[in-house]
């Protein structure tokens, strides 16, 4: 079971952006977190290897996660 960044070019840009004009507070920056998290491993990353990086909580990367999944910005691949 692997996580995987999709439209990389899209939601870079995007993260650029709101971390120049949004700071990384709050929920949404929470997910930029992990976001960055998984970009930096260049590679499908499984869900304990990101677990290891993150500041968070198991349940909160867990459920900050699968809205990643669910908006489109991560892809996860269950085999």
């Amino acid at each position: 079971m692997c996580y995987e960044s999709t439209k990389k070019s899209n939601w870079i840009k995007k993260l650029n952006i709101m971390k120049a004009t949004e700071g990384t507070d709050g929920t949404v920056g929470k997910a930029l977190t992990l976001l960055d998290i998984v970009e930096s491993f260049h590679a499908p990353v499984r869900f304990n290897d990101i677990l290891e990086r993150s500041p968070y909580p198991k349940p909160s990367t867990y459920r900050l996660l699968q809205t990643l999944v669910s908006q489109d910005m991560l892809s996860f691949n269950s085999s």
